[in-house]
């Protein structure tokens, strides 16, 4: 028949347009119910016990995250309030896939009333690489980035599985490699969730956490205790804070449940109730976290990014991994928590500071204490006393314990210009960041030597801008005295690049005079 019809009781230029089966709406429109009942389906696959379901849901999810279509922002509308009744997301169902809290009882002598949940992971570790694929491809597409970091059961999920598999990767080749036997970066990251199948992991899966992770640091807020939360809060001008880090006034770390911290609790993989949250759908209804005390995050990451500068030997997961760690040391509100967990440790060990005895007036005879300190006489303000620094020969420390920043100066030799650069303005950074860490580095054996090849091997053409970093680096260590004793002995090799028709002759020269009036004190 015929669309195209006419009334027969109206004008013959009406036209009526017989309306089809199909209802027509605005692209918009059409597009919004087409995801709605994509993703719907989608959720009913992956929280269903059908193999063959779930298989065909994640392949769905996969295919559609490398064509950068997913987005895990998207919300399935409903009849009723999330608040009272919680239902799942595309996110939450994909996590309920690979892992799950289950109850444990707690022992006699702690308080019934606190229960307590123990993570367990998937064995099949083709679905965990699976997921991780997704979670990977989908970071390329804004805003996913910031709603995987606000999500503390995808951090979670990442750090376990990542933790687990450097460890495992990393003791294969413990015995070849020509560190100390007592030196041991991964002492406390052993994992007691994941299971013993982590060997079978795709290898690639490691690399892609790390990528993750430097795409959703910039949304991450590091603390690193709750002595510091003060001092760490007021550094963060305009950065924003991330719900899956609760401070220590909301959700303190040392509170006791029984004779157990919740940070111990946390690191063996035990959560406590308030940390979860539970979410039906249908008759099913699985829990996933809620919030992550701040420091358990802090000290996570870090041994996860220090675990994986030492384990990776391709140049695409070295440039994720000092990407990420790039962003942490020049970032201001996460100086704090970087300096107590990966720095201080280095040069406590050779850094030590010496408090100046305070100056005291002894009334003599014919003085007494109110005489000294009349308060009719101006009173002249008192000038802090500098601590002074003892510093020990590293070159022990360094050799047998190798730490973030030696593994950076070995990389200042790597073939890759890229890595070259990330690698000198971590250094930079750091140098930037406290009198210590620039006494540090620059007494790291070898690093001066380092620099001077960088900077005139390599003046001009493709490699001008590892010179140039060089130069200014060496120029910032020259500032602190404590580092003239170490420079002195290239004075000599520093003048003749100055002669030369080096582009950075000025910064050479300028190096030279402070070498100058330093020595002659």
């Amino acid at each position: 028949m015929n669309p195209m019809t006419y009334h027969p009781y109206m004008n013959s230029n009406t036209a009526y347009i017989k309306r089809t089966e199909v209802p027509f709406f605005s692209d918009r429109l059409n597009k919004r119910i087409e995801n709605q009942s994509y993703f719907s389906r989608l959720i009913d696959y992956l929280l269903s016990k059908d193999e063959k379901n779930l298989e065909f849901a994640l392949n769905s999810l996969l295919t559609k995250s490398y064509q950068e279509k997913l987005l895990f922002s998207f919300s399935i509308e409903k009849d009723f309030s999330e608040s009272v009744y919680p239902t799942p997301t595309i996110l939450d169902s994909l996590l309920n896939t690979i892992i799950y809290f289950k109850k444990i009882n707690n022992n006699e002598n702690e308080n019934n009333n606190e229960e307590k949940y123990k993570l367990i992971f998937n064995k099949d570790m083709s679905k965990i690489s699976k997921v991780i694929s997704i979670i990977r491809n989908s970071t390329l597409l804004k805003p996913n980035d910031q709603y995987l970091a606000n999500n503390p059961t995808v951090v979670l999920l990442l750090l376990e599985i990542g933790t687990a598999y450097l460890s495992l990767r990393k003791s294969i080749s413990v015995k070849q490699n020509s560190f100390d036997s007592e030196f041991n970066p991964f002492k406390t990251t052993k994992s007691n969730c994941v299971p013993s199948t982590i060997n079978t992991l795709n290898p690639s899966t490691s690399r892609y956490i790390i990528e993750i992770f430097s795409k959703i640091v910039q949304h991450l807020s590091l603390q690193p205790s709750a002595l510091a939360y003060s001092l760490q809060s007021s550094l963060q001008n305009s950065s924003t804070t991330t719900p899956i880090v609760s401070s220590p006034s909301t959700f303190p770390e040392n509170s006791n449940t029984g004779s157990t911290t919740l940070l111990e609790l946390n690191n063996e993989g035990i959560f406590i109730k308030n940390q979860l949250k539970e979410l039906s759908f249908g008759e099913l209804s699985f829990s996933l976290l809620k919030s992550l005390p701040a420091s358990f995050l802090t000290k996570k990451l870090f041994s996860l990014l220090e675990m994986s500068i030492y384990c990776f030997d391709d140049d695409d997961e070295l440039l994720a991994c000092i990407e990420t760690i790039e962003y942490l040391c020049k970032a201001k509100r996460n100086r704090l928590p970087l300096d107590e967990n990966l720095l201080k440790p280095i040069y406590d060990q050779f850094i030590i500071p010496v408090q100046p005895t305070p100056f005291t007036t002894t009334p003599t005879n014919n003085e007494n204490l109110d005489s000294i300190a009349s308060p009719n006489e101006p009173t002249t303000p008192q000038i802090p006393q500098q601590i002074e620094l003892i510093i020990k020969d590293p070159k022990e420390i360094f050799n047998k314990k190798p730490n973030l920043i030696s593994r950076l100066v070995e990389l200042l030799g790597h073939t890759n210009q890229s890595i070259q650069l990330i690698c000198l303005q971590i250094l930079l950074s750091l140098a930037k960041a406290s009198q210590k860490l620039k006494i540090t580095i620059c007494h790291y054996p070898g690093l001066v030597r380092h620099l001077i090849n960088l900077l005139t091997h390599k003046p001009a053409g493709e490699n001008a801008e590892v010179s140039k970093r060089a130069a200014t680096l060496l120029s910032r260590l020259s500032k602190e005295s404590y580092n003239i004793s170490i420079l002195l002995p290239y004075e000599t090799i520093l003048a003749q690049v100055a002669l030369t028709d080096n582009p950075h002759s000025d910064v050479i020269t300028d190096i030279l005079v402070r070498l100058e009036i330093n020595s002659e004190k």
